[in-house]
């Protein structure tokens, strides 16, 4: 919510979303939120429907969304903020994101920003 309005971050999310039931939840989280005022088109929300989404569907999302927008975008730092709700086994999520999925999408990644990316574990 903290880039909603900026046009100076590009904000990507790929997470389970359930119809806003699931965290993050709400409006914000929906495919349909874009960003707002100058911000708009800044936000990009891959949300899941459902559990179950595992390397297959998180891989596909990256290389046909992610990337061809951030490749637009060029950004300058890469920033990872990544929970492990979406891993395989993880009770809460449902999801079956794999430690090979997970490493797919961070090599794709360390393509943009002159490989300048940083990951944080968070949950």
């Amino acid at each position: 919510k903290m880039f909603l309005e900026s046009d100076q971050v590009l904000f990507v999310s790929v997470h389970r979303y359930d119809k806003g039931t699931f965290y993050p939840g709400g409006p914000n989280a929906s495919p349909e939120c874009t960003g707002v005022g100058a911000g708009k088109g800044h936000s990009v929300n891959i949300a899941w429907p459902k559990g179950g989404a595992g390397d297959p569907e998180y891989i596909l999302a990256v290389e046909q969304v992610v990337m061809p927008i951030a490749r637009e975008y060029a950004p300058d730092l890469i920033l990872i903020s990544a929970g492990f709700d979406a891993a395989a086994g993880d009770p809460l999520g449902g999801c079956a994101l794999t430690p090979r999925g997970y490493h797919a999408m961070v090599a794709a990644l360390m393509q943009l920003a002159g490989g300048r990316i940083v990951l944080a574990l968070e949950g």
